[in-house]
């Protein structure tokens, strides 16, 4: 498809200076209160293209969805969180007048957490998604050994891994999409180098908002430290979408929509 037939390609920030690197696509009204999508590993801004699309999200609100360092447009900056951080924490203030609900998936999850550790007046409350897993101790093994192998192999294998289970187990337009858009996982060793060994419980503590833990049921890997990381939050609740698994926003994205909308709601972040 092409990407500027959809609200999203019509309404995408484009940079204007090497000060502005970041692309960023955008659907709904301008002056609707924002909410920031901050995709997964190896994923792009892409990612979010069911929730900008259509349905009920970008009907009430300004969604704002960006690519992360390593990623997307931004394939030749390295990850670092801090970077991440630094890059939303200006695009809310350039986009979303300095505060917004913010989204974030497994990656994009523990980089919100740290924005809002870091910036909690920037973030109005925070989404966390397939993020339920603490970084830290013998189950983080696998990641360190999938780093090592991609630094002596390259990831075109990976890539083609998971290209082949996203048209296994995602509806083939889905599937498609993420795919075109391209798979950036030659980031894994930095991204392992960079969140493994952290403490994100310590960042949720640092952050006195409200806190959305949403996962899927069949993703149990990202949500075995659930209950720690609820327990973390100040103020927290979790849901569950029974039949989706990590990447829980392809595998129900209208049931991914209506949780942000209803959480958005109770946090008073929205119309009406």
């Amino acid at each position: 498809m092409d990407d500027s037939r959809t609200p999203a390609g019509r309404d995408a920030l484009r940079a204007s200076s090497p000060e502005r690197p970041t692309i960023a696509d955008v659907a709904g009204p301008p002056a609707a209160p924002p909410v920031v999508l901050v995709h997964s590993l190896g994923m792009t801004r892409r990612l979010w293209q069911a929730q900008l699309r259509e349905g009920p999200l970008p009907t009430g609100h300004r969604a704002i969805a960006p690519d992360l360092p390593g990623h997307g447009s931004l394939v030749g900056v390295p990850f670092r969180i801090e970077t991440a951080v630094r890059q939303l924490a200006s695009l809310i203030d350039r986009e979303a007048g300095g505060r917004a609900l913010v989204v974030g998936l497994s990656l994009g999850g523990y980089v919100s957490m740290r924005l809002a550790a870091s910036h909690p007046d920037k973030v109005a409350g925070l989404v966390l998604a397939s993020c339920s897993a603490d970084p830290r101790g013998i189950s983080t093994l696998p990641y360190r050994v999938l780093a090592w192998l991609i630094r002596v192999a390259g990831d075109r294998w990976y890539a083609a891994l998971n290209a082949w289970l996203f048209r296994r187990t995602l509806p083939q337009a889905a599937a498609e999409t993420q795919i075109r858009s391209g798979l950036y996982f030659a980031t894994i060793p930095d991204v392992v180098d960079e969140l493994v060994g952290r403490d994100v419980t310590a960042w949720l503590k640092g952050y006195p908002g409200p806190v959305l833990l949403l996962n899927g049921g069949r993703d149990p890997l990202f949500r075995r430290h659930e209950r720690a990381l609820l327990a973390a939050c100040r103020s927290g609740r979790c849901e569950i979408l029974p039949r989706a698994s990590h990447l829980c926003n392809l595998d129900e994205p209208e049931g991914f929509a209506l949780a942000i909308l209803a959480f958005a709601r109770s946090i008073g972040w929205g119309r009406g």
